[in-house]
């Protein structure tokens, strides 16, 4: 049998996200699950609606997440997926849906390969090749980007504050910067929590790399389907790795307190799905930006749960630039 998150008849699934009524400028916006559930138009063929991620541009995230969820829906439920490669080919409208056509590559005993164009204005914005597999009772290890160390409880994940000892940076960001706030789709649908080692913003750290933690679910209770939770986490990292990479130059959007210095546009996404693991509880990005050449940054992201489980990897590569000054 196979799966798609469709949407009912006459509106949108998923609950408004919380918090937003009675913030200043911003009104309720839909749910993550809304945007994640595609109208199926027939010979593998979905549609999904879209939102801003910066001024007249689409979120990369959702148009990523969303054709990982439009490949899903060619393959039997029992198929996770495991990985997805994808290529941001044109700035999206997020004013339009977006249709996500799906070709078949190869079904097999075990492993499902699918590629996935995203059509907006009979223009391709976004490409994807994605792989699902059947679970397999398989040797099971794992080393972290802090393998050896002894300090915290869980070897091999980063150390650092829990989410209900960190602020919550979104009642701040709306109070100081409104207008910025309403605009910021992505992050309105998220619970987020920062942590940032030493200084960043005034310079590349001493070790050239930039890096930062942060704390994540998606609001509420989501369904029981992975194929759900694992583009949630699709979207969400989306919003990290990219201004990791910017990091020497500025803070991440939530903790800046002025208009934006830096052009960040996407231009790759790879992400690796280890474990299972449920998008709607505190899951920590872990987030690097080792290297910044050719007008390009780099981030590298892994993704933990509370109890120390690796569930994913992922790797963005963005366009890095300083942003023009108007003349007066």
């Amino acid at each position: 049998m196979s799966r798609a998150r469709l949407r009912p008849p006459g509106g949108q699934e998923g609950a408004v996200a919380p918090g937003e009524e009675g913030t200043p400028g911003a009104a309720p916006v839909p749910g993550l699950a809304a945007y994640l559930s595609l109208e199926a138009l027939g010979a593998d063929t979905f549609r999904g609606d879209c939102h801003a991620g910066a001024p007249g541009r689409a979120y990369g995230g959702l148009v990523a997440a969303q054709a990982l969820v439009a490949a899903g829906g060619t393959v039997e439920a029992s198929r996770l997926p495991h990985s997805m490669h994808g290529y941001f080919v044109r700035q999206g409208d997020p004013e339009q849906p977006v249709e996500y056509r799906v070709e078949r590559v190869r079904s097999g005993r075990i492993y499902d390969n699918r590629t996935v164009v995203a059509h907006q204005h009979d223009r391709t914005v976004y490409t994807l090749s994605a792989s699902f597999k059947v679970p397999e009772n398989a040797e099971d290890s794992q080393a972290g980007e802090s393998a050896g160390t002894t300090d915290g409880p869980h070897p091999g994940m980063p150390v650092i504050p829990g989410p209900e000892d960190l602020p919550d940076p979104l009642p701040v960001w709306a109070a100081e910067r409104p207008r910025d706030f309403v605009m910021a789709h992505a992050h309105r649908r998220l619970d987020l929590r920062y942590h940032l080692p030493g200084e960043p913003g005034e310079g590349v750290p001493p070790t050239g790399v930039t890096r930062q933690y942060i704390w994540f679910k998606v609001p509420g209770k989501l369904p029981d389907d992975p194929l759900l939770h694992a583009s949630a986490l699709v979207y969400a990292a989306d919003t990290a790795l990219a201004p990791t990479a910017a990091m020497h130059r500025e803070l991440p959007a939530p903790l800046r307190r002025h208009t934006p210095r830096i052009h960040l546009a996407s231009l790759d996404y790879a992400l690796w799905l280890h474990r299972p693991f449920r998008a709607d509880e505190w899951l920590l990005l872990s987030v690097r930006g080792p290297l910044l050449a050719d007008g390009r940054g780099l981030g590298t992201g892994e993704c933990w749960t509370r109890e120390g489980v690796l569930v994913a990897s992922s790797v963005q590569e963005a366009v890095v630039r300083p942003r023009r000054r108007r003349s007066a």
